[in-house]
């Protein structure tokens, strides 16, 4: 399996839950949006699936900077959908820094960012698209 989507799932969460998808080691693409109560401790479990290069975490609302900093370990990653994620800040976003392969980063009505999160984004050489 290389793609799984599991928008709109009220029951993705905690890390406990995510680390049944452990044995997808092949998982190039997850789609995790409007999984509202999805928390930093999933993202943790996200973090091991070093093959992903599209990760959608858009309206994942309860997501802090502790995500951002277990998520700045995919080096794989082409693009990174955080839309909507209200409680990210330029702190967190310093975490990004070696996504070197990031093309893509969406960032919309993500209302604690500043203008500092552009200097923050600044070390990404293939960013090519900020949304």
């Amino acid at each position: 399996l290389t793609r799984l989507d599991l928008s709109y799932n009220y029951y993705v969460g905690t890390g406990s839950g995510l680390s049944a998808l452990a044995p997808l080691t092949a998982l190039t693409r997850l789609d995790l949006n409007r999984c509202y109560d999805l928390n930093d401790q999933g993202a943790s479990a996200i973090a091991s699936h070093t093959a992903l290069t599209e990760l959608d975490l858009s309206l994942c609302s309860s997501l802090t900077d502790k995500a951002l900093a277990s998520l700045g370990t995919l080096t794989n990653l082409t693009s990174l959908k955080l839309a909507c994620c209200k409680k990210l800040t330029d702190s967190g976003l310093r975490s990004l820094g070696h996504l070197d392969a990031l093309t893509h980063l969406d960032l919309n009505y993500c209302v604690s960012l500043t203008d500092d999160a552009l200097t923050a984004l600044a070390p990404l050489p293939e960013l090519s698209s900020l949304v």
